[in-house]
């Protein structure tokens, strides 16, 4: 009987090892995801937060400087305002697939975005790039494949 017991003891610590060397290995590989790819998901969530509040001068603002120099402030406005005249007020934006690219000399991001209108849903795919270490807006492809930005 202490034979089997002893057994049982000796299966239980290696099943309870192999639980914990597993819920290890999967805190590290979640860690590395959450560090690659929350720095441009939150950059985005505070740009669609701007264009939530109307605020457009802030969106414009933090925008990346070559998103600047390609679209007038004026322009911004126009289409933002287009668009909520024919969808309603913009409500949430939900991030539903991403693909950031942090290993080249210029790190990137693709994020598609679900905007949330009172009258709707249009999916936007915005392009980030990480300038002096801040992830900005660079670009972004509305419906019928319109692009607000610069590369």
């Amino acid at each position: 009987m202490r034979r089997r017991n002893r057994w049982l003891v000796l299966v239980a610590a290696v099943l309870l090892g192999l639980v914990l060397v597993g819920a290890g290995s999967f805190y590290v590989v979640f860690k590395w995801f959450a560090r690659r790819t929350e720095p441009p998901m939150n950059a985005l969530n505070i740009y669609t937060d701007t264009l939530i509040h109307d605020d457009f001068q802030s969106a414009y603002q933090i925008a990346a400087p070559s998103f600047r120099t390609s679209v007038r402030f004026q322009d911004l406005v126009d289409y933002h305002t287009k668009l909520t005249a024919k969808m309603g007020k913009l409500n949430f934006a939900k991030q539903t697939d991403w693909d950031v690219d942090d290993e080249n000399p210029v790190a990137t991001a693709t994020i598609t975005t679900n905007l949330q209108f009172e009258r709707g849903t249009e999916t936007f795919q915005f392009f980030l790039r990480r300038e002096d270490g801040i992830w900005r807006v660079v670009s972004y492809k509305g419906p019928n494949a319109k692009v607000i930005g610069g590369q």
